[in-house]
Parts: C-alpha cells; structure tokens; sequence
C-alpha cells in the first residue's frame, strides 16, 4: 500500500472526551460518487491497524465516519490500493465534580480502564485567572470520591484537574467543568 489518493481529516483538532465522537472525512482524487473507502483504527496499545469501517463516497467524492475512540486511536482509510496519512486522536477521561448538600464536594472519573488509587486536584481560580491547587485527593475503587474542602470566605469558582501523568497510558489529562461555591 502506498501513502497516497485518499485523504483523512478529523473534524476536531482538540482530543474528544471519552463517550464522545469525532468525525473523520475525507476525499478520493477521482471525485466519484460511490467509491468505497475502507476506514481503519490502531487503538493505544495494539501493534496494528484493524479494518473498523466501510464507508461510501458522495457526489463529490467525499466520505465520513463517525468514530468514538475510546482509548487514544490512530486512523487511516483506505482507498485504491492507497493508504491515507494517519490521523490520531487523543482522549481525556470524563471528570465530573459536584457540590452534596453537606457542603462535600464528589468527583467520578470514567474512561475505559478504572482510576483506582489515582488522583485528582481540587482547584480554585485566583483573580489573575490562574487555578491554585487547593487539595488533591485519592479516588476509591469505583473511581470516585467525595471530601470537604477549606475554602476561602466569598465567592469561590472551583474545578478538578487530572494530570497525563494519574490519567494514565493512552490518556490525556482533563479537567471537570467549572462550579461556584459561596461560603
């Protein structure tokens, strides 16, 4: 197989959050509707690229395919004997982080392997915009925690970041959505 003719392009230069999908697309040179371009994967991990998909080209020659990685993957498609460029996408665990009615504060992180023991650090933004890591805490078996937290007095606007390093091989790093907690 040769590297040319077909091209592949995601539809998000950012990583996806796992669950999430990303389209990829591309195009023959001949410009031809119905023109059958086979779609390939090579998760994290894995030693080779796997036929995932077989997809169709429109009028313009154009194909797309809808992908939910849920490990960092590479992709290529197929085409004529061709074989476009690779295409990886990267993936963050999901973080969620909430505030219980006793104050508490409660976390999950999911992706396709289990973050036991990992951690996870409780940040606060400072008025200059930069996060302040206030706490970091250990997540249990299920992935999960919940802990208190000493905050200032006032208004606090307050996220949880996971380090590459606690997310682990074929991860990235992530961060929860932001909450305000007044005190």
């Amino acid at each position: 197989f040769a590297t040319t003719g077909v091209t592949l392009v995601a539809n998000a230069s950012a990583p996806v959050v796992y669950g999430n999908s990303v389209m990829l697309g591309g195009s023959v040179p001949t410009r031809r509707a119905n023109e059958t371009v086979a779609v390939y994967a090579q998760r994290y991990g894995e030693t080779s690229f796997v036929q995932v998909a077989t997809v169709l080209t429109n009028a313009g020659g154009a194909w797309s395919y809808l992908a939910r990685p849920r490990i960092q993957t590479a992709y290529r498609a197929g085409w004529n004997r061709g074989l476009s460029a690779v295409t990886t996408i990267g993936v963050r665990p999901t973080v969620s982080l909430r505030r219980l009615a006793s104050g508490k504060l409660t976390t999950h992180v999911g992706a396709g392997r289990s973050f036991a023991g990992r951690y996870v650090q409780l940040q606060r933004r400072r008025t200059n915009g930069k996060w302040l890591t206030l706490k970091r805490v250990r997540l249990n078996l299920r992935s999960s925690a919940t802990f208190k937290a000493t905050l200032p007095k006032g208004r606090s606007t307050l996220r949880l970041a996971m380090s590459v390093n606690q997310a682990g091989a074929g991860y990235l790093g992530a961060t929860s959505r932001t909450i305000l907690v007044r005190r």
